[in-house]
């Protein structure tokens, strides 16, 4: 139309074909739209029955549920029952026998067992591990001391010597041991020079660590072996608040020590003889609450010059050093200060601190003696020195 046109007969041709197509074309268009709207109805009707089907599905499952447990709980139940009758079946059996006997049981003269050799052994054994384990709980585990190579460890003043352990409760000789005891007392004079015949050494003083430790028994031991070789030798009772020296010799009461230091008493009269040849005694004398003040007078000193022109020894005996400072202040007039260390008694921290206390309060040329020493192992005393000699 727009390069030949309207009225162009090809053009009118065109037109009039395409009037005719037209009908057929709109036709055919709603039959496919009938055809696609019944498709779409039975697509709907089957997704309604598809979701009425899905809809039953819970309650289904639900009651398969109920049903499984109720069959598992009768099969249990089934089961149950079925090994209850097949017990009692059992019980109610007679039991049938399958042995016989060959030949009859018969006993014997003696028990077969128990193995009085194998507990004999075990007890032994027993006993010596009890015994092992208590040895090395009273030798590792105390603190008490028990052998020399610990005083040697702990502290560097010399060694004098040991003393056995005396059972006898008296402190004068007595028994058939006591010649042991004297043995031992001589040995030690040796090892501190009172064995020559002229000595410097002869004004002695003997004190302890802690009360017990023996320190009046060697004294008096000492005092005894010195007047026995034929020196004169005097025994100050030097601990006037205990006077054990003046309860042994029986002068309780007596003027002693304390009345020569706070009297004028004459010297004459403070020292008695006793029934040993060569051996006298001062008393401490009645009352000791100011024994530190009166040592400390200048009467002391002049006491013991007037007493070595006298006699050969002094031995003196005085408190533990950690007990009261008396020994500290005798000690300046002492040729040599005896420490007694007892056996399974002193503690070893006594030991210990001896150095450092003999650095602050010096004792005059200390030495040690180990006294109360026992026994060790199964031997006679006579030949067991695992300690020393039991007396």
């Amino acid at each position: 139309k727009a390069s030949a046109g309207e009225n162009n007969p090809l053009a009118k041709t065109l037109e009039t074909q395409i009037d005719n197509m037209r009908p057929g074309i709109l036709e055919n268009i709603r039959n496919q739209k009938k055809t696609v709207s019944a498709s779409l109805g039975n697509i709907s009707s089957t997704n309604s029955q598809y979701n009425g089907a899905l809809s039953t599905i819970p309650m289904k499952e639900r009651k398969l549920i109920d049903v499984s447990r109720e069959q598992a709980v009768m099969n249990n139940t089934y089961a149950f029952l079925l090994q209850k009758r097949e017990q009692t079946a059992l019980a109610y059996s007679l039991p049938v026998g399958d042995n016989k006997i060959i030949d009859p049981a018969q006993a014997s003269a003696t028990p077969a067992g128990p193995g009085k050799k194998v507990f004999f052994l075990a007890a032994l054994a027993l006993a010596l591990a009890l015994t092992v384990m208590f040895v090395l709980y009273k030798e590792l585990l105390t603190d008490k001391i028990l052998f020399r190579n610990e005083i040697e460890k702990f502290s560097s003043v010399p060694f004098a010597g040991e003393i056995g352990k005396h059972r006898k409760k008296t402190y004068l000789p007595a028994g058939k041991n006591a010649d042991r005891i004297q043995k031992q007392v001589r040995q030690a004079r040796v090892a501190l020079g009172l064995g020559q015949v002229k000595t410097d050494n002869n004004k002695i003083l003997v004190t302890s660590g802690c009360k017990k430790e023996g320190k009046t028994f060697f004294s008096i031991q000492l005092a005894l072996s010195l007047s026995s070789s034929g020196k004169k030798v005097v025994l100050i009772d030097g601990d006037m608040r205990n006077p054990k020296v003046s309860s042994v010799f029986e002068m309780q009461g007596k003027q002693g020590l304390k009345h020569y230091l706070s009297n004028d008493s004459d010297l004459g009269t403070v020292v008695y003889p006793t029934s040993y040849s060569h051996l006298s005694v001062m008393p401490a004398g009645d009352g000791g609450n100011n024994a530190t003040e009166l040592l400390m007078t200048e009467k002391l000193e002049g006491m013991i010059k007037s007493l070595e022109d006298q006699f050969d020894y002094i031995v003196m005996d005085f408190p533990a050093v950690n007990e009261e400072i008396d020994a500290y202040v005798a000690s300046q007039f002492a040729d040599i200060t005896i420490y007694i260390i007892r056996h399974n008694h002193t503690e070893k921290h006594t030991v210990k601190n001896l150095d450092e206390n003999l650095t602050i309060k010096p004792l005059r040329n200390p030495a040690i003696i180990f006294n109360s020493i026992k026994s060790r192992g199964f031997l006679l005393p006579s030949k067991n020195r695992g300690y020393g000699y039991e007396i």
